[in-house]
C-alpha cells in the first residue's frame, strides 16, 4: 500500500503541492475570520494535524522504499533506465506547508508558546526553499546511452560513459558512489556537495550499481540502454573493488550515528519540556508531541541507515 501512496504522491506532486497550499491558504484565512480563540484554535490543530499525519507518512514512504522486500527487480524502462522516484518530497511539502500555515494563524491565547510556532513555521518555510527542486524532479538516477543523469536534493549530476570508472563503483544501503576517471567531463547544476554520490530509493543498490559497472565497462553494449534487453538479471550485484579503498568507514559513519543518538534525545527532553510548561494536552503541548514523534522517527532511520553500514563493514 505504501508503494501505491509513493507512487501517486509523486506521479501527482505538482497538483498536491498546489492543492494543499491552496488548502493551507484557506484554512488560515477561515481561522483568522473567525471568532477568537475557537476559530484560530481550530485552525491551528487541523493544520498541525495534517502536518503530522503526511510528516509520519513521508517518513513511511521513505523507510517503506529501503525495504530489501519492497525493491523493485529492475530498473524502469522508459526510453532509458530510470530508479523509482518515491513520493516522500511532495509529502514533506505538505507536512511542511501545514506548519507554516499553523504558524500564521496560532491563536493568541497560545502566549509564550507561540515562539514554537514561530519556529516550526521557519522550519517549514525553510525545508520547502531547500527541497524544492526535490519536490518538482524527484531524487533519483537516469541512465541513457550518453550517460548517467542524477537528481538530487538542490540540483543535478550530468555524467558521460567515459568519466565513470567501472572498478571504482560501490553500492550502500541508502546510495551509489563512483570514482571518476575523468572528472572534468562532469557538469553539474544548482548546488551540488558531493557529485559522485548519488540516493537510490525503491531498488537494491548493487542492482544499479551493477548495471553502472557493467554499461561502463562494456561500452558496446550502450546502445542497450533503455530497452528490455539492456536489464541486468535481478540478481546480479556488483563486482566489489579492493577492501582498502572502499569509502564506507568508521569516521564517515559514527558521526550520523552520534547525531542520530543527539537529535533523539534533544527531541524527548524538548517534549518533557514543553509538556511540563504548557500541559501535555494544550495546543503547544500536541505540537510539541507531534515534532518530536516526527524527529524521533527521522533519528531512528538515520541510526538504522549507520547501523546497517557498520555492519556492512564489519
Amino acid at each position: 500500500m505504501l508503494a501505491e501512496i509513493s507512487a501517486a504522491a509523486y506521479r501527482l506532486r505538482l497538483p498536491l503541492v498546489l492543492y494543499s497550499a491552496v488548502l493551507t491558504v484557506a484554512t488560515v484565512a477561515a481561522g483568522r475570520l473567525s471568532p477568537a480563540p475557537i476559530g484560530p484554535t481550530v485552525a491551528t490543530l487541523a493544520l498541525v494535524a495534517v502536518a503530522g499525519v503526511t510528516a509520519v507518512l513521508a517518513l513511511a514512504v521513505m523507510a517503506a522504499a529501503q525495504r530489501t522486500g519492497s525493491q523493485r527487480p529492475a530498473l524502469i524502462v522508459d526510453g532509458a533506465f530510470h530508479t523509482p522516484r518515491p513520493g516522500t518530497f511532495p509529502l514533506l511539502a505538505v507536512a511542511m506547508l501545514g506548519l507554516a500555515g499553523a504558524a500564521v494563524v496560532a491563536p493568541a491565547e497560545a502566549g509564550q508558546a507561540r515562539p514554537v510556532f514561530w519556529g516550526a513555521g521557519a522550519f517549514g518555510v525553510l525545508t520547502l526553499a531547500c527541497c524544492a527542486r526535490a519536490i518538482r524532479h524527484g531524487i533519483g538516477l537516469t541512465l541513457t546511452p550518453h550517460g548517467l543523469h542524477a537528481d538530487k536534493h538542490t540540483g543535478s549530476v550530468t555524467i558521460p560513459w567515459e568519466a565513470v570508472d567501472p572498478r571504482r563503483v560501490w553500492s550502500g544501503p541508502f546510495e551509489v558512489r563512483l570514482r571518476y576517471t575523468r572528472p572534468d567531463l562532469v557538469r553539474t547544476t544548482g548546488w551540488v556537495v558531493n557529485p559522485h554520490r548519488f540516493r537510490v530509493d525503491g531498488i537494491a543498490t548493487g542492482f544499479v550499481a551493477a548495471t553502472i559497472q557493467h554499461y561502463a565497462a562494456n561500452r558496446t553494449e550502450l546502445v542497450l540502454i533503455g530497452q528490455p534487453a539492456g536489464q541486468l538479471h535481478p540478481a546480479t550485484e556488483p563486482v566489489s573493488p579492493p577492501r582498502s579503498v572502499e569509502p564506507w568507514n568508521l569516521s564517515s559513519v559514527l558521526p550520523l550515528l552520534a547525531l542520530a543518538a543527539m537529535t533523539g534525545a534533544g527531541a524527548v527532553a524538548a517534549d518533557v519540556w514543553a509538556g511540563r510548561r504548557w500541559g501535555d494536552v494544550s495546543v503547544p503541548g500536541l505540537v510539541a508531541h507531534l515534532l518530536a514523534i516526527q524527529a524521533l522517527l527521522a533519528a531512528a532511520l538515520l541510526a538504522r541507515g549507520s547501523i546497517r553500514l557498520l555492519r556492512r563493514r564489519g
